[in-house]
């Protein structure tokens, strides 16, 4: 069986596709159940258990929750905390969430109740920040944000220890996907397309480099999965047009317009990229992902199928019990 990755798509508008299964081959699996709708994505996610907890872009919806399997899912409906939610990790037996529009991460329980912000935001100023993903490095929980703009519109971005606030590596631009591995970090400078390998006391070395907007990386000894997401012609934060791109050929330029994976082989050098736009193009987080879905049965009759549709609607309306 080839390995095989579980895909968070993000700002994906209306369809209800969200989360992909990819393996190495090409492969291509969308999550056997569909996210309601009025969501507009899906980010950050963490394998706890025998439960995956997905967190969700949307007014409406904090998390889904679904079995390893990604059978049918249960949601947990927004408070006053839950908005614009982006990584999740795990971490000394709590989950931590980042709050990107307030700048915030939050210590949850496992039943993903609200406990307290760990980094309270001194500022009303939405995303100034834009703090977006988590992982847990030598004991510590680290986090990538962009930063702040200086005078001449640039980002501070950094890598920094999310509870003491301490900046480990910075000088990037656009910095996400945050992961720790054989005790060093690897960070994405999305802008540039450029993987970072970061090792205390000395600066950051750069692995490689994709064509496009790198957003989502999986690494180990034998595979390098990074994702990358379509150009945006407009500036999500300040709402005006992104600069045009020139490009030297048609070829390159159809290929700004394509999401997927590029799937690096370590050992033998090899790179394939899967194309993944035909199911949204954003994509957020990457992550190994080996459990098998079910393959779906078709119902007997168009009876059947309306039957089983509404009992589930009627036991996620009573909490499982009818």
């Amino acid at each position: 069986m080839p390995p095989s990755f579980l895909v968070s798509l993000c700002n994906n508008g209306k369809s209800n596709t969200h989360l992909l299964q990819v393996d190495t081959t090409g492969k291509i699996t969308p999550a056997a159940y569909r996210l309601k709708p009025k969501l507009r994505g899906a980010t950050g996610w963490v394998l706890l258990g025998d439960r995956v907890i997905v967190s969700l872009q949307s007014r409406t919806y904090s998390f889904a929750v679904t079995d390893a399997h990604l059978n049918r899912a249960t949601y947990l409906p927004n408070g006053p905390f839950h908005f614009d939610l982006h990584g999740l990790v795990a971490f000394q037996g709590h989950l931590y969430s980042v709050r990107t529009a307030r700048n915030e991460i939050w210590r949850l329980s496992p039943d993903l109740k609200p406990l307290d912000c760990v980094n309270p935001n001194q500022s009303d100023d939405n995303d100034t920040l834009h703090i977006n993903d988590l992982c847990v490095y030598k004991g510590r929980l680290v986090a990538s944000q962009f930063g702040a703009r200086r005078s001449t519109g640039k980002r501070i971005g950094c890598v920094f220890d999310v509870l003491s606030g301490e900046v480990l590596f910075d000088g990037f631009t656009d910095p996400h996907s945050v992961t720790s591995r054989d005790g060093l970090l690897y960070v994405l400078d999305s802008a540039t397309g450029s993987l970072f390998e970061l090792e205390t006391g000395q600066g950051p070395r750069r692995l490689l480099s994709v064509f496009g907007y790198a957003r989502g990386l999986y690494l180990d000894d034998d595979w390098i999965v990074i994702g990358k997401s379509v150009h945006r012609t407009d500036s999500r934060s300040r709402k005006t047009p992104m600069p045009p791109i020139l490009f030297p050929d048609s070829e390159a330029q159809a290929a700004s317009g394509r999401a997927g994976l590029y799937v690096y082989e370590r050992k033998t050098g090899e790179c394939r990229f899967i194309d993944t736009t035909r199911f949204g193009g954003e994509v957020y987080q990457i992550d190994r992902f080996d459990v098998p879905q079910p393959v779906p049965q078709p119902a007997a009759n168009w009876l059947t199928q309306l039957t089983a549709r509404l009992r589930g609607d009627v036991m996620e309306m009573y909490g499982g019990h009818i």
